[in-house]
């Protein structure tokens, strides 16, 4: 199988064409604390106080975004020119981000505010180090965040260990609607479709750890007949003016449908049945491939059980509106087992298109192998979960999602 040359079908895309560094900023876990610091350009401020701010040759702006989700922390930064283009982050570099991430993510210290605020002082640091002295103390916006104990430890240490400006409503809660349509609209943009008929652009759908979200364009009917949001949720339709183009963005957040939650769900299930003396071999899963000649994975028995376990354990009830075959941009979570292995290659400089059974076709491979066979894959993570993690991938498509993932 040749990477990235699984299919020419346009259902699922991973595409490699994407500028590199904007590739971690639009795949976000929701509910993450997502922070950005908009610091303008010195040009704008010449005539303050020179006694303070000098007149520098300094035209860039930057940005500098942190995103403390649930499995890690990461800070993004970004340097513009006068016309908002995205520059170099250091003169005569080629990178145009910087970019440092750090384990494990906020929610490992549920109890331990103060912890989680020192988890990302590394990160701050080293953001303070990529922007220009002169600009760190510039009015900044820093947008959404995380909530609670671990909220208020967060502010107090961008409020008084940084030198980067930060106010004291700078930070707070983003929403699963708001993170998803901002994936939807930077990912639009890139393709340059913003401005085009809501059934040209794509839709997205992000697989995180704890949860899978999805975000694409509906007609203006759909959107008057859309699934009403539990009370006190925000709408699951978002309407925005892009270009001027209206569009009604659904938007829609399955909290423990990720792949981390999803393996939660599927071992608990497992162990049941074990503990039923039922006869099921897949308890291995959860192990590290001891014995791997008599435990390598049947691809056969892997998808009955996965695929029937998740359907009775994570009991699937995806509400969709109008959702139908146009292209739809995965987030890397999908893709990242079958990159680890060589069927994707990211430096391949043209998109990939693919269908769900991609997933099952790699698993089927990789279900048969041992061990012993599995250390001809250096990059792979996790190989205990490989099988299950790209038969859950396929499941959630072609089960959760229903018709438009089922072929």
């Amino acid at each position: 199988m040749k990477p990235l040359e699984y299919s020419t079908h346009h259902t699922l895309q991973c595409n490699s064409t994407m500028p590199r560094m904007w590739k971690p900023v639009l795949w976000r876990i929701p509910l993450v604390l997502f922070m950005a610091f908009l610091v303008p350009t010195l040009a704008k401020y010449k005539h303050i106080n020179r006694k303070i701010m000098p007149i520098l040759e300094e035209t860039n702006s930057y940005a500098v975004v942190f995103d403390a989700g649930s499995s890690g922390s990461r800070v993004h930064v970004f340097s513009f020119d006068s016309n908002l283009d995205l520059v170099p982050i250091e003169e005569g570099s080629d990178e145009y981000e910087l970019f440092l991430k750090t384990k494990p993510g906020l929610s490992s210290y549920a109890s331990e505010p103060q912890a989680a605020a020192e988890s990302l002082e590394p990160l701050l640091v080293k953001a303070e180090n990529a922007v220009p002295e002169a600009l760190r103390p510039l009015p900044a916006s820093i947008l959404e965040g995380n909530a609670s104990a671990i909220l208020e430890a967060v502010r107090d240490l961008f409020m008084y260990n940084s030198t980067l400006k930060c106010e004291d409503d700078s930070v707070s809660i983003l929403s699963g609607a708001k993170e998803g349509s901002y994936m939807w609209i930077a990912i639009n943009d890139l393709l340059g479709n913003v401005g085009n008929e809501y059934k040209d652009t794509v839709g997205i759908v992000d697989l995180g750890g704890g949860s899978v979200q999805m975000a694409y364009a509906i007609s203006e009917s759909a959107a008057a007949t859309a699934p009403k949001a539990p009370e006190g949720d925000e709408p699951y339709v978002a309407k925005l003016l892009l270009k001027k183009s209206n569009y009604h963005i659904y938007v829609h957040s399955y909290l423990s449908y990720g792949l981390l939650a999803a393996r939660a769900q599927i071992l608990k299930a497992l162990i049941l049945m074990e503990a039923r003396n039922t006869r099921s071999q897949l308890l291995h899963l959860a192990q590290t491939w001891r014995n791997a000649e008599k435990q390598s994975l049947r691809s056969s028995m892997l998808m009955k059980h996965v695929r029937m376990i998740t359907a009775r354990s994570m009991e699937f009830g995806m509400v969709e509106v109008e959702m139908d075959r146009r292209t739809y941009i995965w987030g890397p979570v999908f893709y990242d087992k079958p990159a680890q292995v060589g069927f994707i290659n990211y430096s391949a400089p043209a998109s990939a298109k693919v269908i769900p059974s991609f997933f099952m076709d790699v698993a089927k491979i990789l279900c048969n192998t041992t061990f012993e066979d599995a250390s001809k894959y250096p990059k792979l993570l996790d190989p205990a979960f490989v099988c299950m993690d790209l038969v859950y991938e396929y499941t959630l498509l072609v089960d959760g999602f229903g018709e438009a993932f089922n072929y």
